[in-house]
């Protein structure tokens, strides 16, 4: 959504943690394929590099993995300790996070009782539908309520 996008550099936002030269919204970016990438301006992996692109420094990011839920639960854990990290330092950061409503996942608990969680909410605009790629009903639109949040350590 290109509003979305709009609004999200309005606020400073700088970094897009899960993108593709295709998909990117913003000049920098992590791919999941960075040998093909890269010539795009990839940074590579977001699990390989969100470390050295955040820690230590002021910097905004988007953040919209795709609805698998290993990588949601590992890249919440690390998105947190990388804010309280730089809290300690005086770094400030916001990242703003478009994810699936999975009230009963780990990130979703993580994220609703964190210190650092300014927005947690719910957004029909932003509405996504996943596809189910199953082996008995092959790409099977299933409906997702969206659930829009805002983290800072400022």
């Amino acid at each position: 959504n290109n509003k979305y996008y709009d609004e999200l550099k309005k606020k400073g936002v700088e970094f897009e943690c899960f993108a593709s030269p295709i998909n990117a919204h913003l000049k920098k970016f992590c791919s999941a394929f960075y040998e093909t990438d890269e010539i795009f301006g990839s940074y590579g992996s977001i699990f390989a590099n969100l470390a050295a692109i955040m820690k230590g420094k002021d910097i905004n990011l988007s953040s919209n993995p795709p609805y698998q839920l290993n990588i949601i639960n590992e890249h919440v854990k690390e998105l947190l300790a990388l804010l309280d990290f730089n809290q300690k330092i005086g770094r400030k950061n916001s990242v703003y996070m478009v994810l699936p409503k999975w009230d009963d996942a780990e990130f979703f608990s993580l994220l609703k009782e964190s210190k650092f969680t300014k927005k947690f909410g719910f957004d029909s605009k932003l509405a996504f539908q996943l596809i189910d790629i199953g082996k008995t009903h092959p790409r099977t639109m299933v409906p997702c309520e969206t659930l829009i949040v805002e983290l800072s350590n400022e």
